[in-house]
């Protein structure tokens, strides 16, 4: 888990602040900044500074962040912005132990003859022809390989940087294929 937040001090923040036992600070961003005090032309300096927080003892700030960043992909990767397709208007996810034995049951059928079978997702069913089902579960395969690649190549990029705000800055949706739709 990693929270982005925003903390007023008084001076300026060491870049790593162990928390506890089981949390880290990383600041990454600090400024000088001057305010209004009470009374009236008083005026006050402290620092703004923008940090993380994430559940890690880590206190190396770049190893921090990439572990931080590596999670949020692995995050982004199974869920339902990659992991998706709709069929019919209708959406779902095939993980690749399903579409692996649904390819079994579609060859086997239309090796006795059947054109037609039933897919089921989500306790609604599917009339679906087989050769569109063979057809429809190597494009999918085709598309999550094509977003393994992509995620791959983004923990590979963020494991590769040396500047932590560069890890931050970096965008974790780019990249991945239109999601499809049959």
């Amino acid at each position: 888990m990693i929270n982005y937040r925003i903390d007023n001090a008084n001076e300026r923040q060491p870049q790593v602040l162990r928390v506890n036992s089981t949390h880290s600070r990383f600041y990454f961003d600090q400024t000088e900044k001057t305010a209004e005090g009470m009374e009236e032309g008083e005026t006050y300096t402290y620092w703004e500074a923008k940090f993380i927080e994430t559940e890690s003892t880590e206190s190396d700030p770049l190893k921090l962040i990439q572990k931080a960043a590596i999670d949020q992909i692995t995050a982004y990767d199974i869920s339902s912005a990659v992991n998706e397709f709709s069929y019919g208007g209708f959406p779902m996810w095939l993980d690749k132990d399903t579409r692996n034995g649904l390819m079994m049951r579609f060859t086997a059928e239309e090796s006795v003859g059947k054109t037609e079978t039933t897919l089921w997702y989500a306790g609604v069913s599917f009339t679906i022809g087989i050769t569109d089902g063979i057809a429809m579960l190597k494009a999918l395969e085709v598309y999550a390989s094509a977003c393994y690649d992509n995620t791959e190549l983004h923990k590979s990029q963020v494991l590769a940087m040396t500047d932590p705000e560069d890890v931050i800055a970096f965008d974790i949706t780019a990249g991945y294929p239109e999601k499809l739709s049959f």
